[in-house]
């Protein structure tokens, strides 16, 4: 899940039009988090780890459903982060953590690969997480890319994102 929905997020008006333009035209996945993390840049950033929104991502047609996402290339929001992180235009305080959220976005790439059955694919993006390198969620998903056949890797991401919803929305039983 993403770290800030822009459902719930306040910020001063006049910070925002400082900004302006605030998201890079013809982008349509993950134009939010780029601007907040740009944002967070310059003010502090409090996160109230409480469920005061929900979001419904898996809407088919819905520019941000999973099914419809290219998986061959990283978005650009997360290409810009990183290469900015590498070439030093990233505040030096946020450059490894701006490397560690790409990895991990590599890796739930590799899990979405995954559960549509492209085992290449999969591993290609764990081999380009190395900010993750065995990290516990890492291991797991190249676990899964050779050793579980791709029906099973499917069942395992939508009971993995079914219980996270719950744990989110408290509906667990």
């Amino acid at each position: 899940h993403a770290p800030l929905c822009a459902s719930s997020v306040a910020v001063r008006a006049e910070r925002l039009r400082r900004m302006s333009p605030c998201f890079h035209e013809g982008e349509s996945y993950g134009e939010d988090l780029d601007m907040w993390f740009r944002l967070a840049d310059h003010a502090p950033v409090a996160v109230v780890d409480a469920p005061y929104a929900t979001v419904r991502g898996a809407v088919d047609g819905g520019l941000t459903a999973a099914s419809s996402r290219d998986l061959r290339r990283l978005p650009p929001f997360l290409a810009r982060m990183r290469a900015q992180a590498l070439d030093g235009s990233l505040p030096a305080r946020h450059r490894a953590s701006a490397l560690w959220f790409v990895a991990q976005q590599q890796v739930t790439l590799a899990r979405m690969a995954l559960a549509r059955g492209d085992r290449a694919t999969a591993l290609r993006w764990l081999l380009r997480a190395r900010d993750s390198y065995g990290e516990r969620r890492w291991c797991v998903t190249l676990a899964m890319a050779l050793l579980l056949p791709a029906s099973a890797a499917d069942r395992w991401q939508r009971w993995r994102l079914r219980t996270t919803e719950d744990l989110v929305t408290g509906e667990a039983t």
